[in-house]
């Protein structure tokens, strides 16, 4: 499903580095629910799994060195506030925008 947010992206949230806000931009977000997995030792363990993200309009450019990521509503709601997951592929082209992992 497509939404309205507004794009936060930080450079080593850490190190106080300023953000780039990229207001009104459309996004679809794609979430797997958490997972529970028993370990050979017997311990309960909770997978949680990046969110995929297709920032429609967004560059691979803008993405560069960023190391965390925030989605906000319209309404304020934060919907995704992670860090850029590149575990799962770097960030990368697709028709009409970018795509990346938030964790």
């Amino acid at each position: 499903m497509k939404q309205v947010v507004t794009v936060i992206l930080t450079e080593n949230l850490a190190a106080g580095n300023r953000t780039k806000v990229f207001p009104d931009q459309t996004v679809e977000i794609m979430t797997e629910e958490m997972a529970i997995a028993h370990r050979q030792d017997g311990r309960i363990t909770i997978v949680r799994h990046p969110s995929e993200v297709t920032w429609l309009g967004g560059t691979v450019a803008a993405t560069a060195n960023i190391t965390d990521v925030q989605l906000v509503a319209d309404d304020g709601a934060v919907l995704i506030a992670g860090e850029l997951n590149t575990n799962s592929g770097a960030p990368c082209e697709v028709d009409d925008g970018v795509r990346f992992f938030v964790l």
